[in-house]
């Protein structure tokens, strides 16, 4: 079964089941069933995700549960999630193509109630429905992309400092916490930051506990800034601005939080989120998603 760029396949209750053979998967791929902590929906002897920019979105639906089984997982640890996608009856080496999921190429977001999830699979095969089985599986966490566009005569970046985020391509079975596209105080445009929810990393080496930064170098200023969906909409721009924002994808949270503006121009601009911002937002992210819990 192909699925081609920015294509959808889906299933609408809890009773249908898809089984096939090879899922090649191209650009933007959705994955439509409902919220469910049974395995078996979505079935599969091997995923082929070889293109360039080849991904899947879980996109769940109908009534909001709680995730009940625990997996333990290639990238993400001991976790709670909801299954996605069932590989078995395939190449074993490959567990069944289950092997060749990433955290880059497999995430889930539900846009009506604001919450994400990070793509994963079961490190150790299991046995049901066959003997060895896999299990493609989401977990509850968040994804927030920071952007800028639009420079004028200068360059404007972000950088963050956090302890404990793994980059580049994760090594299954070590566990992580968080995920990012790019180094820490590296200077970019645009970055993704991904991570569970018990990811509480401790500020205390930070310099100044100040975990992200953006600069923009005299003597231009930032003409225009984009907010990414989730889906990498554009959600707004807003002119002749130095505009820091951050777009959020994440249980109860807004999909864009704007950090603060700047209209002034012409020289050195810094920008910087303390601390205490980051702790009021893992808080309120805490304290919004115990229901998923």
């Amino acid at each position: 079964m192909t699925l081609s760029d920015n294509s959808t396949l889906g299933v609408t209750s809890t009773s249908s089941v898809i089984s096939g053979a090879k899922l090649i998967v191209g650009k933007n791929v959705q994955l439509s069933s409902p919220y469910i902590n049974t395995p078996g929906l979505m079935n599969f002897s091997d995923l082929d995700m070889s293109e360039s920019g080849a991904s899947l979105s879980w996109i769940p639906t109908g009534t909001v549960i709680s995730p009940s089984t625990t997996y333990s997982g290639a990238y993400w640890g001991s976790q709670k999630g909801f299954p996605v996608l069932t590989f078995n009856g395939g190449n074993a080496s490959t567990g069944s193509g289950a092997f060749n999921i990433t955290p880059g190429n497999f995430q889930g977001v539900d846009s009506k109630n604001n919450y994400a999830f990070l793509g994963d699979y079961t490190l150790n095969s299991g046995t049901s429905p066959t003997n060895p089985t896999w299990i493609g599986y989401v977990v509850p966490g968040q994804i927030r992309v920071f952007n800028t566009t639009g420079l004028n005569s200068s360059t404007g970046n972000w950088q963050y400092n956090l302890p404990g985020v793994t980059t580049g391509t994760p090594t299954p079975g070590t566990a992580m916490q968080a995920w990012a596209s790019v180094n820490p105080n590296t200077p970019t445009s645009s970055f993704e930051l991904k991570y569970v929810m018990n990811y509480n990393p401790d500020l205390s080496s930070v310099a100044n506990n100040q975990p992200f930064s953006f600069n923009s170098d005299a003597p231009g200023y930032i003409k225009s800034r984009s907010a990414s969906g989730y889906n990498g909409n554009v959600l707004n721009n807003y002119p002749k601005q130095i505009l820091i924002s951050m777009s959020v994808r994440g249980p109860q949270e807004p999909h864009v939080i704007l950090l603060r503006e700047i209209t002034s121009q012409g020289t050195n601009k810094t920008a910087r989120m303390t601390k205490l911002l980051l702790g009021v937002i893992l808080f309120k992210m805490w304290s919004q998603i115990i229901q998923l819990r």
